[in-house]
């Protein structure tokens, strides 16, 4: 699989910067060109700041809206200036557009001719959240069929070592297909993750999986875990001491009486590691 276009939704925050740095790291490997997408949201915006104005009495001659369109320009100027110099500096071909509406729909409209989105995990009012996923971001993976990388507030690492998480029964080409690629890009090694189902026949999936990788020269190991421990997947995952994780879609979908939901979301919200969301 080939990455040559990467879309960057840019807000501001500490997230969305850290999720152009890797965008960046691996354009570089994948000879890619980078977008970057400026979001403005006058909905959410002007409310918020009627609800301030009623507040604070403002007079009705405050032209809250002149001071609404100079916030949103000298937010986009100062994004471009940042954007294009980290683009610049590692010579990788960027472009920079903006837009208005709501910001999840917008990464969804504007991702269609893209092979990944690289996204923060969350916006500028990150402190609110907690450990939890940004609501803009949970929506675009709720509705956005690209690959998405979800990056944490974390300063970037090199990509050294790539953890694929895959379930026994539900063999995803795509996710294999996307980490391989990955690899063979970086030179990084790739560890295998199969989650085993509780009552699981004895089924193809490693065998697959270790057929294609060797096919690609990719260097693996293979590690097999019961779905029935939620800790201790994630302490695996921990002891990997990888630098990127790769999730199927197919963990979050159609089987609410595993727990591979709860762990996918668990790996979103809790690790640092930039999590790669594949669909």
């Amino acid at each position: 699989m080939e990455i040559k276009k990467i879309l960057v939704p840019m807000g501001g925050s500490q997230y969305a910067y850290n999720a152009l740095e890797y965008a960046i790291q691996l354009a570089r490997h994948f000879h890619s060109s980078i977008t970057g997408l400026y979001v403005q949201d006058f909905n959410y915006a002007e409310g918020f700041f009627l609800n301030i104005a009623n507040f604070v009495e403002f007079t009705p001659e405050y032209e809250w809206k002149v001071k609404l369109e100079k916030y949103f320009k000298d937010k986009a100027d100062g994004l471009l200036t940042t954007f294009d110099t980290r683009c610049g500096g590692q010579n990788v071909p960027h472009e920079f557009v903006t837009d208005r509406g709501d910001i999840s729909e917008l990464i969804l409209k504007h991702s269609g001719d893209f092979d990944l989105v690289c996204m923060g995990k969350k916006g500028e009012h990150a402190s609110l959240l907690g450990r939890f996923l940004g609501s803009s971001c949970a929506r675009t993976l709720n509705i956005i069929e690209k690959p998405v990388l979800v990056v944490d507030g974390q300063e970037m690492q090199d990509i050294r070592k790539v953890l694929l998480i895959l379930v026994e029964g539900q063999f995803d080409p795509m996710a294999l297909d996307f980490s391989v690629s990955v690899c063979q890009a970086l030179g990084a090694p790739l560890s295998c993750l199969i989650l085993k189902r509780k009552k699981s026949t004895k089924n193809m999936t490693q065998k697959y999986a270790r057929d294609y990788i060797e096919s690609k020269g990719v260097e693996a190991r293979y590690i097999k875990s019961s779905m029935e421990s939620e800790e201790k997947i994630l302490e695996l995952i921990r002891s990997e001491q990888c630098n990127l994780i790769t999730i199927s879609s197919i963990m979050a979908e159609g089987y609410e009486h595993f727990i591979g939901k709860c762990v996918a979301g668990r790996i979103l919200t809790e690790t640092s590691i930039p999590v790669l969301n594949v669909k």
